[in-house]
């Protein structure tokens, strides 16, 4: 076991060498869980950020550490289950935030019931949030990012 913790000491030490300074990304799902630590895990490489998700208060909650750290975030609430809100992201970043470098597609959304308990309702929010959101995400925002280079 020691030998195990010494390993996650050296890859712990290998973020300090992870410098992405100067980078803008865009987070979606950003406000708990994977797509947080994800936000601050960039934050911590030098990354300024846009924080995207349903949930407003969580958001300002991860934006208000990511200030502690010396970044800047922006907070975007958009369900990325609709594709006209998503093309909404894409006009904020182009016209307020001016570049993007990174796109995190990280949103998603699970049921924890057993399958025969799902709803079509459930069913419909999750492979919306995690295949149509994930695919609009990637064609508005990557779009934008193509014509910058």
């Amino acid at each position: 076991m020691l030998k195990n913790e010494n390993k996650i000491g050296k890859m712990q030490n290998k973020t300090t060498d992870f410098d992405i300074s100067g980078k803008i990304a865009v987070v979606t799902g950003a406000s708990e869980g994977i797509g947080r630590a994800i936000a601050l895990g960039l934050a911590g490489a030098g990354a300024d950020l846009i924080l995207c998700s349903r949930r407003r208060e969580k958001l300002l909650e991860v934006k208000n550490e990511i200030s502690l750290m010396g970044r800047n975030a922006d907070v975007y609430v958009v369900d990325i289950r609709n594709p006209v809100e998503i093309d909404g992201l894409a006009d904020y970043v182009r016209t307020v935030v001016g570049r993007v470098d990174i796109l995190i597609n990280n949103a998603g959304y699970a049921v924890s019931v057993p399958a025969w308990s799902v709803s079509e309702n459930d069913w419909d929010a999750m492979v919306d949030t995690g295949l149509k959101g994930v695919l609009f995400c990637s064609k508005a925002i990557g779009r934008w990012m193509r014509e910058q280079h």
